[in-house]
């Protein structure tokens, strides 16, 4: 019967494209048109060491968790973070290097690094994120007496849709960007919020706006507490979602619940496979830290 992760009840899961771009983000407010690849190499590496050191003693090894292309998301809500090409194009970062970087990274992470590396077509990185959550709760190890209960959880991302998943009592999360843990006091109520209220950033109008609000510049209908109270208590409740705003509830639950989480199944159960397959042996990280110019890491290979 096949181990779960690498140190018994424990797991980091990284948000690989999160965590990356933002340091990369960081990194061009400093350096601005002489960013490349050797440095976002040199951020991103340092970065990794830093939470390796930090939270590998209580929370066990890491597992990077990325995005891949095809988005299922885009597929049944073709709105889907429609903006974000255009708000690239007017920006002065050049986005090709960048993804070219994060792509050629993700390679080298599975090639030299003793970590999982888990991307599947499809999904984000918050859905691989989600899977894994629910799936170390209830595998098999676990329904058969043979792992504990809980399983100590951390998500490094600054992305606040995961607060949801401190519903799982052993999930934790940590924001690089603040350098602090989130504590959600009542995650059910946040993700039930985040649901009525959508997500601007993800092209996700609130339930009372309509499909198209941000890509044709509409206004979004106000999300008032006389609006949404009848809708949140059908949540807390269980009971119907008021007929008026069912569809529109459906379509960014679907969306953004990341509990009762609706990805095809499918992508769940390539997700699920791609992680107990990963391999996690260690390639020549002294060539491969020398080869980049990354010297200050070459003395630190039994850290990573």
């Amino acid at each position: 019967m096949m181990k779960l992760v690498c140190g018994r009840n424990k797991i980091i899961l990284v948000d690989y494209n999160q965590i990356l771009i933002s340091a990369v983000s960081a990194g061009h407010s400093s350096f601005g048109s002489e960013l490349n690849p050797d440095m976002i190499r040199h951020l991103f590496f340092n970065m990794l060491l830093s939470y390796k050191k930090k939270f590998s003693p209580k929370y066990g090894d890491i597992t990077i968790c990325g995005d891949a292309p095809n988005l299922w998301r885009k597929k049944v809500f073709p709105y889907y973070k429609a903006k974000r090409a255009e708000g690239r194009a007017e920006s002065p970062m050049d986005w090709t290097m960048i993804f070219e970087t994060l792509h050629s990274l993700r390679s080298e992470l599975e090639e030299f690094f003793p970590y999982k590396v888990v991307t599947v077509d499809g999904a984000e990185g918050d859905d691989v994120i989600a899977v894994l959550v629910r799936y170390l709760q209830e595998n098999e190890l676990v329904r058969e007496g043979l792992e504990e209960v809980p399983q100590d959880i951390l998500v490094i991302s600054a992305d606040k849709d995961f607060a949801q998943l401190q519903e799982y009592k052993n999930v934790s999360q940590y924001t690089p960007m603040f350098k602090v843990m989130i504590k959600e006091p009542n995650p059910r109520l946040n993700r039930f919020m985040k649901i009525i209220k959508g997500d601007s950033g993800d092209g996700v109008p609130n339930i009372f706006s309509d499909d198209d609000t941000f890509v044709s510049g509409k206004r979004q209908k106000a999300a008032t507490e006389k609006r949404y109270l009848p809708v949140l208590e059908a949540c807390i409740n269980g009971t119907e979602i008021p007929r008026e705003h069912a569809v529109n509830f459906d379509r960014n639950k679907l969306m953004i619940d990341l509990v009762d989480h609706a990805l095809p199944v499918d992508i769940k159960e390539e997700i699920i496979s791609v992680f107990q397959n990963a391999k996690t042996s260690r390639g020549n990280l002294m060539n491969y830290f020398m080869k980049f110019r990354m010297r200050n890491l070459a003395g630190e290979i039994s850290k990573f």
